[in-house]
């Protein structure tokens, strides 16, 4: 296997994640190195960061074939095949990089991400056996090395046991403050666990230090997610204020709202500005000087979310406007309210053909 001035000069390029001047310069060591295993692997890796599996597990055969016994490009090669929905090749990869290389600590935490992403992992107990088995193993090979607490707390997210996750990823970032997967992983937790404010905090620092479009993807989820439960939250409030005004709207009455109606118009836009309030405060204090950037992030980067919370902005300004006018115009509040809330839903339902589906199955990264 070669080495030297390239290949060191590729893996800086990678950790500054330069990776396509990364894939430029090891092309170009290749062309007259075609055996050099390690360009190879690097370049199957550079790949990988940028979500390319196919050429990645080109690259990663090609190692291969040269070095059938290095477990490296047979790692290379089963995270390849994970990406491309091979779950079979993967786990079958990961396995042939343990009995290559037992004693690297990679190669268990590799094959416990390939066992747990496998379809036959809920169905079969072994495979959640084997898993664990594979963290353990990694743990005593590697205890104060992050990437081995990362498997774990993968796994215990597999498994749902979201404190389990929480503490091993948070001993992970004890190990390296500055590792991302790990705070990635730990906003994914907190999603789960519907504390808001610390995933919006998690993830745009994740992003602030590079994060991939993983990264961002999994913060429009978080948006929408918010914007869901502030749906929901005004669909019911004006709903109801709606209904009771016109229940108790007859024909020729006076301009004014009676007392019933006035305090039902003045209380759907109290409520209506308290959960706009209460989720702005709520995020404020969990996430801190990152809340701004947050919101600015996901508006610079997301039209339909954009536009989601400009309509839900909109019905809470009606619902608050219906309190002020009389009656006859307050019920024409409340239909444009309504009507702000289907241009919400129809952006939701846009926009959630994806990301609805990923509100129920968050990916998580790492391992």
């Amino acid at each position: 296997m070669t080495s030297g001035a390239p290949l060191a000069y590729a893996r800086t390029l990678i950790e500054a994640r330069r990776h396509d001047d990364a894939l430029r310069a090891l092309a170009a060591h290749l062309a007259s190195h075609p055996d050099d295993v390690e360009a190879l692997c690097l370049a199957a890796q550079a790949q990988l960061e940028l979500n390319r599996p196919a050429p990645a597990l080109d690259l990663a055969q090609r190692a291969i074939s040269l070095a059938p016994e290095y477990e490296w490009p047979l790692r290379l090669a089963s995270v390849a095949h994970s990406r491309l929905a091979e779950p079979d090749a993967a786990l079958a990869a990961a396995r042939a990089s343990v009995r290559a290389d037992p004693g690297v600590y990679q190669t268990h935490t590799l094959l416990s991400q390939a066992i747990a992403s496998h379809p036959a992992f809920d169905a079969d107990p072994t495979f959640r056996m084997q898993a664990e088995q594979a963290v353990a193993v990694a743990l005593d090979l590697a205890p104060n090395e992050p990437e081995t607490h990362l498997a774990a707390g993968n796994l215990a997210m597999r498994v749902k046991d979201l404190d389990g996750a929480r503490a091993r990823f948070e001993q992970a970032l004890a190990l390296d403050p500055h590792y991302v997967d790990a705070r990635h992983n730990l906003s994914l937790v907190a999603m789960r666990q519907r504390r808001l404010g610390s995933a919006a905090a998690g993830l745009v620092g994740v992003l602030a230090e590079g994060g991939d479009e993983l990264a961002l993807h999994n913060l429009k989820v978080l948006a929408a997610r918010i914007l869901r439960y502030l749906h929901l939250a005004l669909w019911l409030i004006v709903l109801i204020a709606s209904r009771v005004v016109g229940d108790n709207t007859q024909p020729g009455s006076r301009a004014d709202h009676s007392g019933a109606q006035l305090w039902i118009t003045r209380t759907g836009a109290v409520l209506a500005v308290l959960v706009i309030a209460g989720f702005a405060v709520t995020m404020r204090l969990t996430a801190n000087r990152a809340l701004g950037q947050f919101v600015r992030g996901v508006a610079a980067r997301d039209r339909m979310l954009l536009g989601w919370a400009v309509a839900l902005l909109g019905t809470a300004g009606c619902t608050v406007a219906a309190a002020l006018v009389p009656v006859s115009a307050a019920q024409s509040c409340y239909l444009a309210a309504i009507g702000l809330l289907l241009v919400g839903m129809v952006l939701s339902w846009l926009r959630g053909r994806t990301l609805s589906r990923d509100l129920r199955r968050i990916r998580s990264r790492g391992g």
